[in-house]
C-alpha cells in the first residue's frame, strides 16, 4: 500500500474525517469488550458487512447463506428490496432506493458468530433505529473513548476494512455497500485521520 492510497484528513460532505470510521485498534477493542449479543451483531453487521442501520434492524436468518468464494468460507447476506417489517408484520419495509443487494462477512469467527446467533433468533434483532443509536451512544462510545462516533460511521468502517484489509477494488466495494454512484464510495467513505492511516499501515505493511 502506498501513501497515495491513504486519504488523510479528507473533508467530506458528511463532516470531518474525525467523525468517521473506526481504526482497526478500535474495532478490535469493541470486539473484545462488547459482551451483549445484540451489540455485537450491530458492530459486525455494520463494520464488517456494511449494512445500513435500517438493514441491521431488519436483518433475519433467511437473509443469510453460508458459501465459499475461492475456497474461502464466507457468509453471504442477501438484502431484499422489500420485506415485511420485522416489528410490524402489516407494514412493509424497503431498502434505500428499493434496490436489493448482496454483501458478505469474510472473517471465520465472525461468520459463525453471526450465523448461529441468527439461527437461534431467526427474526433478527427486532429493534428500532433509535435503539441502535442508543446502544452506540451508551455502550460503544465509552469503550473507544471518543464522542464523535455515529451509527453511520460503521459503514465507513466497513468501507475501509474492505479496501485496506481485504484489498478489494472500489467497484466491488460500491456494489457491496449499495452505492449508486462510485464517487460516493471514493469520497464519502474513504476518509481517514492521520491516526487511522498509521493504524492501517501498522496492520497491513
Amino acid at each position: 500500500m502506498t501513501t497515495k492510497e491513504i486519504y488523510i484528513n479528507l473533508k467530506t460532505q458528511r463532516g470531518s474525517s474525525s467523525q468517521k470510521a473506526l481504526i482497526p485498534d478500535e474495532t478490535d477493542k469493541l470486539l473484545h469488550q462488547l459482551k451483549k449479543d445484540t451489540h455485537r451483531m450491530i458492530l459486525i453487521l455494520g463494520a464488517f458487512a456494511g449494512l445500513r442501520a435500517e438493514e441491521i434492524c431488519q436483518c433475519r436468518f433467511n437473509w443469510l447463506e453460508k458459501t465459499k468464494l475461492n475456497e474461502q468460507e464466507s457468509l453471504r447476506i442477501n438484502i431484499p428490496a422489500q420485506d415485511r417489517d420485522s416489528r410490524n408484520k402489516l407494514k412493509k419495509w424497503n431498502t434505500k432506493k428499493s434496490k436489493a443487494r448482496t454483501t458478505y462477512i469474510f472473517e471465520n469467527d465472525l461468520i459463525n458468530e453471526v450465523y448461529f446467533w441468527f439461527k437461534n433468533n431467526p427474526n433478527g434483532l427486532m429493534i428500532s433505529r433509535q435503539a441502535i443509536d442508543k446502544a452506540i451512544r451508551v455502550h460503544f462510545i465509552p469503550i473507544i473513548e471518543r464522542d464523535n462516533f455515529s451509527t453511520h460511521a460503521l459503514r465507513s468502517t466497513a468501507q475501509n476494512y474492505l479496501r485496506y484489509k481485504k484489498q478489494f477494488p472500489t467497484s466491488v466495494i460500491q456494489i457491496m455497500l449499495g452505492h449508486s454512484d462510485i464517487r460516493t464510495t471514493e469520497k464519502h467513505y474513504n476518509s481517514l485521520t492521520k491516526a487511522s492511516a498509521e493504524s492501517y499501515l501498522q496492520n497491513n505493511l
